[in-house]
């Protein structure tokens, strides 16, 4: 982190896209599923809000929801939120014990800090 980066108020925000045919979701799976997962299933995106849940999005939309969240002004200064799509919801049960976040936390200096400064400054965050 430069001086300036270690002086800003970081934003957090967590975003499901949503469940989005149409990308390289399916890429590893069998050519029937794959077809059905890029060419059919975006046109029936609305039967499978219907039929599964309202959670189902094209990749347009997710990715609208997403640039929302980096520059809205309407979400200007939230942090610490989850949002699924457009929608603010509550997070899982799990994600507010405790130590789950403080495991998660030592995960990320470990794995994203590139040395023991950076650790240092993540730290003082």
């Amino acid at each position: 982190l430069t001086k300036a980066a270690s002086d800003k108020r970081w934003t957090v925000t967590a975003f499901d896209p949503c469940l989005m045919p149409g990308t390289g979701l399916a890429r590893d799976a069998g050519a029937a599923v794959r077809f059905v997962f890029t060419k059919v299933l975006p046109h029936l995106i609305w039967l499978l809000r219907l039929l599964m849940s309202p959670n189902v999005h094209s990749p347009q939309e997710s990715g609208m929801a997403l640039a929302r969240l980096a520059v809205g002004e309407d979400v200007e200064g939230v942090s610490g939120k989850y949002f699924e799509g457009m929608k603010q919801i509550k997070s899982s049960v799990e994600s507010y014990v405790e130590e789950k976040q403080e495991d998660l936390w030592k995960w990320t200096l470990k794995f994203v800090a590139m040395d023991e400064e950076e650790v240092r400054k993540f730290e003082e965050l």
